[in-house]
């Protein structure tokens, strides 16, 4: 069978070749990627076992019910919210003392060995600025605070801000604590601009309003925020308030003309902690004790998690040319396997 189209002239022609050319270009702009959708049917979880909470997924070694998590550390506690309409909420559990039970909100969990968590700000306004306010950031094993993604603020003039840091187990006997110390301070003059745009603050930088320290070091598990006011200033009665936290970097810029406006309105916000498979020590004694409970299964490597002193676990990722999650029995699947 044959078809034949009859010859267009030039101007009619042209509104059918445009129209084709806009709409190629729409599929190509508006269509995932072959690795983008094969990447969300792979499955994260356990068969059987639950990958979502909410909106936010969790793959395995995370999981939310027994049997569905490598180990209690892993365990994701999903809260239903106490409207039908508020989404459920995943939180990473500690337990503090006797009775205490701490819960970190998790708002992304990435194979890559990340997790995004919301953390508390700490604040200090009016008659609590003579007083030291401090707040506890406590992770539980395996789990620390990034130290390439997350910057440590003090922002507010005349301000304080210390933040104690414990790398539990990284003592120079192996096994004490570390104690990690990084101190901000602010100064503000008479002379000084609230609404100044040169006070715009980068990475290890400070101005008379707000101080960024970035170089926290790796392995810090608990984090100890002390706020205070160093001397009182003029501008207390503009800004009566002072803040000190630490934050993801991509996620808080300073800046004086939005910054005090956003922090008023804000309690808690987005902090990066590593996690990493910390059972049995680095990839090479893993690999030498031949655990069976090895966790980087088939069509995947090991990595050591990089560690200022020494290495202590490890993460795993699929192969060159396969894709999915390293910790499933065949969760790392290749071209072929896909298709079929």
């Amino acid at each position: 069978m044959r078809f034949c189209l009859q010859p267009l002239h030039g101007m009619q022609l042209m509104p059918q070749i445009i129209s084709l050319l806009i709409l190629g270009v729409l599929v190509v702009f508006v269509l995932p990627t072959t690795a983008e959708v094969d990447q969300a049917l792979l499955p994260q979880a356990l068969h059987g076992c639950s990958d979502h909470c909410g909106n936010v997924t969790i793959p395995y070694p995370f999981g939310m019910a027994k049997g569905c998590y490598r180990g209690p550390e892993f365990f994701i506690n999903c809260t239903t919210g106490t409207t039908p309409d508020e989404e459920p909420i995943p939180y990473l559990t500690k337990r503090s003392g006797t009775d205490n039970l701490i819960q970190i909100h998790v708002t992304n969990i990435s194979l890559k060995g990340e997790l995004h968590v919301l953390q508390p700000i700490t604040r200090a306004c009016d008659a609590d600025l003579n007083v030291g306010l401090e707040t506890d950031l406590p992770l539980p094993p395996p789990f620390t605070f990034s130290n390439t993604k997350n910057n440590f603020f003090t922002i507010g003039c005349g301000s304080s801000g210390n933040l104690l840091g414990f790398r539990p187990g990284l003592g120079l006997d192996g096994h004490t604590l570390s104690n990690i110390h990084r101190y901000c301070f602010t100064f503000c003059d008479d002379n000084s601009s609230g609404n100044d745009t040169d006070l715009v603050i980068t990475d290890d930088s400070c101005s008379g309003f707000a101080c960024s320290l970035s170089s926290l070091p790796s392995g810090v598990q608990y984090i100890s925020i002390i706020l205070s006011r160093s001397i009182p200033t003029n501008w207390d009665s503009s800004y009566p308030c002072r803040y000190a936290f630490l934050a993801e970097k991509s996620e808080f810029t300073f800046s004086p003309n939005t910054s005090f406006q956003q922090l008023s309105n804000t309690s808690h916000l987005p902090v990066v902690v590593n996690w990493e498979i910390g059972d049995h020590g680095p990839c090479d004694l893993e690999q030498r004790s031949k655990h069976v409970d090895f966790a980087c299964k088939g069509n995947s490597t090991c990595i050591n998690w990089p560690n200022v002193i020494r290495p202590t676990g490890y993460i795993c990722q699929c192969k060159e040319g396969y894709q999915g999650n390293p910790y499933l029995p065949d969760g790392c699947q290749g071209d072929e396997m896909r298709s079929s």
